[in-house]
Parts: structure tokens; C-alpha cells; sequence
């Protein structure tokens, strides 16, 4: 009788600080749900992996001996902060990537072309991924597009993370606006400002999994319940300044219905993580307009998991940790937010045991035995090691996010 094959020990890599906000949180009497590592070591270990959580914590030489030393077959990593402080996202993997460990989500390299708007949306331009028009304007420099003749525009800062710097002001509307508004972000933030094209549509987000990936039927967020004289964005007053409760996240169903739309939405999304060199797991927000095209704004190759939600904006919010880090560091700003994507099942994608060097996919199957996929069968641009969480059934995330909401029909 075959033995049954042994499934990988798994690492889940967080940010110690987490435990601290949640237990802070609770002391104030608030209802926290598990911290996502808790979450993601419940569902792992219900499915007979070995798991051990691993809180990354300064000194950095500490956590570097902490990840050396660490003998799993390989790291969930869900360290999107150090500390709280989210510019360490990408160092944390930079830091697996050099003591040579098998990880779950992005590298380095994508996590720094994602987090970065000016490089990405370059990036975006060279590769002929429909996203909106765009310059990028410094104390020194302009570059990008010729093509922004028109407004209304919007103005963001090129290095902040999840809706930081966008409120109602960020869309323009003449000159004098559009100036006013690029100082602030120099003088509030220190970075350049991204002045993009404003796409007047709905506000999607599509999640995707896998290498080569698999689209997940978008998520929209309706913002018709806006105050009529703020613009219809997911900024700081969408997400923090109103009550909205009563604001819908589902499935649109006239634009899973229409296969044209879709493709494009698959086509442009496929396109956007190739060009950030994404793997495993990431989420596309886009703007789809009323004659359905599809522009992207910004790719999140780190969503925030968590295994259940009571509403798809609940998600909206990044960890604990690097929550606590933006609301307590930014006094005149709101804290930050973002969406995610459910991990449900455990699909796994590590380097070959016998050769580090030779990249192997390895895709478990609904009786928990795993399937090997060579370098040489993944997509062509897209890394082809690592692993990641799924979102369950398309039927379930359908029905998770309440009744439909009746949007303006897709021609």
C-alpha cells in the first residue's frame, strides 16, 4: 500500500505588532476578530500541515537569524509591515529571497514596482496596459504622457500606500487647482505627484490567483451613496468620514454577463500583473467605464487575507499592525485602507527539494496529494515559484456579498 505522501511544514511569517494592536483593541473593549496568522494557521492546520507562526520583530539581525534558522519547507509570508511601518514590505521578502527561503506571494522586485505608481504606471505604458494617462510631476522634473489636455484630473502622491493623499481634492477641475493640489502633495508627502486622466465609472477590484493566474469574478463598490458634492472615489472621506453602511460590495452580474466585458477585464488584469512580474496572488482595483472598458489603477500584490468577512468593505482595511503605524504617524491624514483577497484553499507553488535552483510548481489537489508543473509550462512572464491562499468557489463569493445592486447596464 503507497504511504501517503507528507505535506510540507509551513511558517507563517506576520508582524509582531499585530498581537500588540489587537490586544490594545480588546482592552477598549472592541470586537477583533483573530489575527489573519491565527486565521491562516487554523485553516492550514484543519487540512494536516505542520504550522508554526514566526512574529517578525526588530532588530532586523534578530528576525534575519530567526528566518535562517527557520527549517519549514516553506514561508507564508504575510509581513506587509515591520514594526507597522509598511516600507518594509519589500524588504522582508528581499530578506527571504536572500537566505534562499521558499515563500508565499511576490518577490521583492514586484512588491517595489507595485508600491511605487510612477515605476508602475511606466511600466504600464510600455506594455500597452490600458491605464489612464498620466504625468509625473517633481520639485525638478515632469515626464510621462503628452496626452492630459483635459480635465477633470486627479492628483495622487506616487508612494503611498492605500488611499493616503486622495480625498476630494485630489480631482481637479483647472490650473489653479491642479497646482495647489501637486504642492500639497510635495509638502505633505515628499514625493512626486501622479496626475492621471480621471476615469469617470465604477469602482472594481479583481482578484486573482495563481501561476499563470486565474481571474476571480470582480467585486464591485458601489459609491452612489456619496454626498453629491464629492467626487465618486475610493478616497478618505469614501472610507472613513461617512457612514457607509448602507454601501454594497457584489458581483456584478451585468458585468459577468457579458463576456466582451469580461475578456477585457481578464485581458487588461492578466496584462498589469505580467508587466509588475506578480506571482501567486494579487488584486487589481479598476475603474470600468459605461461603454466597458476597463482601466487600470493600481495592482496590490500583497492583499490583506482574512478567512471570513461580514462585508467586503470590512476588508478594505490593511493589518492591525501598519494601521496602528499610518493613524498614529499621520495626524492630518486618515489611517489607510485597502482591499483583499480571501485566502480559502492552500495552493502551493516551491522550489524543487533537490535543487533550489530549479523552480517546480506544486499545485495541491482537492484530495491533498500535490501535481508538479515545470519553469517551462508556466506563463512566460510570471515567476514560477512560491505559493499562495484562494477565495473558495465563485458561487460562495457571489452569495457572500448580499443582494445585487442595480448599476447603470454595460453596452
Amino acid at each position: 500500500m503507497p504511504q501517503k505522501e507528507k505535506k510540507p511544514t509551513v511558517t507563517v511569517l506576520y508582524d509582531a505588532q499585530e498581537k500588540s494592536v489587537r490586544k490594545e483593541e480588546l482592552a477598549e473593549g472592541k470586537k477583533v476578530p483573530l489575527l489573519v496568522s491565527n486565521q491562516i494557521e487554523a485553516v492550514l492546520t484543519k487540512r494536516g500541515y505542520t504550522i508554526k507562526l514566526l512574529a517578525a520583530e526588530a532588530p532586523i539581525k534578530k528576525l534575519v537569524r530567526q528566518i535562517e534558522d527557520d527549517n519549514s519547507d516553506l514561508i507564508f509570508n504575510i509581513c506587509e509591515s515591520l514594526g507597522g511601518a509598511p516600507d518594509e514590505e519589500r524588504r522582508i521578502a528581499a530578506v527571504l529571497e536572500l537566505l534562499e527561503k521558499r515563500f508565499t506571494g511576490s518577490g521583492s522586485l514586484a512588491l517595489t514596482l507595485a508600491t511605487d505608481k510612477s515605476l508602475a504606471k511606466k511600466l504600464f505604458d510600455f506594455h500597452k496596459v490600458k491605464s489612464p494617462d498620466f504625468v509625473i510631476i517633481a520639485p525638478e522634473r515632469v515626464e510621462g504622457t503628452q496626452a492630459l489636455r483635459q480635465f477633470p484630473l486627479i492628483v495622487k502622491p506616487t508612494a503611498m500606500d492605500a488611499s493616503i493623499g486622495i480625498d476630494a481634492k485630489s480631482v481637479v477641475h483647472n490650473v489653479e487647482e491642479l497646482m495647489e493640489r501637486v504642492q500639497y502633495i510635495h509638502n505633505e508627502f515628499h514625493n512626486p505627484a501622479l496626475v492621471e486622466q480621471y476615469i469617470d465609472g465604477r469602482e472594481i477590484y479583481v482578484s486573482m490567483i495563481g501561476n499563470p493566474p486565474q481571474v476571480l469574478p470582480p467585486i464591485e463598490w458601489d459609491l452612489s451613496k456619496l454626498p453629491p458634492d464629492l467626487p465618486r472615489i475610493a478616497g478618505t472621506e469614501a472610507k472613513w468620514e461617512h457612514d457607509f453602511k448602507e454601501a454594497r460590495e457584489f458581483v456584478p452580474q451585468d458585468v459577468t454577463s457579458n463576456e466582451e466585458v469580461m475578456k477585457r477585464i481578464r485581458d487588461v488584469a492578466i496584462n498589469a500583473w505580467n508587466a509588475l512580474m506578480i506571482r501567486d496572488y494579487a488584486r487589481i482595483d479598476m475603474r470600468l467605464t459605461t461603454d466597458g472598458v476597463p482601466y487600470v489603477i493600481e495592482v496590490n500584490p500583497n492583499p490583506w487575507l482574512r478567512s471570513t468577512n461580514r462585508s467586503f468593505l470590512e476588508s478594505h482595511f490593511r493589518s492591525p499592525a501598519r494601521r496602528h503605524f499610518l493613524s498614529s504617524s499621520t495626524s492630518s491624514r486618515s489611517a489607510t485602507t485597502t482591499r483583499r483577497i480571501t485566502a480559502g484553499r492552500f495552493v502551493s507553488s516551491i522550489r524543487s527539494a533537490h535543487d533550489r535552483r530549479t523552480p517546480v510548481s506544486l499545485w495541491e489537489q482537492p484530495d491533498g496529494r500535490f501535481s508538479r508543473r515545470s519553469k517551462e509550462q508556466t506563463s512566460p512572464m510570471s515567476p514560477s515559484w512560491s505559493c499562495a491562499g484562494s477565495a473558495g468557489s465563485n458561487s460562495e463569493r457571489a452569495d457572500s456579498h448580499g443582494p445585487i445592486v442595480k448599476q447603470p447596464p454595460i453596452h
